[in-house]
């Protein structure tokens, strides 16, 4: 079973679904769910994690993938703690965020929404990391998303998630891809990343490296005074 992403730090994917048994799952290289299928049957129609096969007999039967088991098993509010858990690591897995959400308000334990907002993010699916956030207290990245949730350009908003994951090389490639390179330029001034910045103002805005010119040579003589100081 594999999920497919349009929009990602890594540009549209399709990935293997991956077995999670707990959050701490989540930040790991996990492997694949398998589902065993009984020898002769031929696959016939998979739907929403439903396959119908033809058995040797003759008969068309069917089974959920292991990737979808407890799915049609998930009770609602009257579930077990347990049962939340599974549902929603199951739904993260299979990219259904929604599920998670609403799984994981059953559950008292903010890690959930910190795992379901940074997975939302990384696929882009921001009004949900937004809520997910939200629901788990986190105010300065409830605020950040609100900064940029409502832009329609693909590559500004890939740019600002991959700065929310300190991936500034990545970051400045989707700003540079965009109609709005200056903000690669903006946001290595923000990092204080003066070289780089500099490099990047002689292609895209010549007006500002003087500017840059004076905060680089400003920042070097730190450099040298504390380095002067240790020796």
């Amino acid at each position: 079973m594999f999920t497919i992403s349009k929009h990602s730090l890594q540009g549209p994917t399709c990935t293997s679904v991956k077995e999670y048994l707990s959050v701490e799952d989540t930040e790991k290289e996990q492997n694949p769910y398998i589902t065993n299928l009984d020898k002769g049957v031929k696959p016939l129609v998979l739907n929403n994690g439903y396959l119908f096969f033809l058995t040797p007999a003759g008969t068309i039967q069917g089974q959920y993938l292991a990737s979808h088991s407890y799915l049609p098993l998930w009770r609602g509010p009257q579930d077990t703690p347990e049962g939340h858990y599974r549902y929603f690591l199951q739904s993260l897995s299979l990219l259904k965020f929604s599920n998670c959400l609403v799984a994981a308000g059953y559950i008292d334990a903010p890690i959930l929404y910190t795992v379901l907002g940074k997975k939302c993010l990384e696929n882009l699916e921001l009004d949900i990391a937004y809520r997910s956030y939200q629901k788990g207290k986190n105010l300065s990245m409830v605020l950040t998303i609100e900064s940029f949730k409502h832009e329609t350009e693909t590559n500004i908003l890939l740019g600002n998630v991959a700065m929310i994951f300190g991936l500034y090389d990545v970051a400045e490639n989707f700003f540079l891809k965009s109609s709005k390179p200056s903000l690669a330029l903006d946001m290595r001034c923000d990092i204080q990343d003066w070289s780089i910045a500099l490099n990047l103002a002689k292609s895209i805005a010549s007006e500002q490296e003087q500017l840059i010119c004076r905060r680089l040579a400003a920042q070097v003589e730190v450099i040298l005074i504390v380095s002067n100081s240790l020796f």
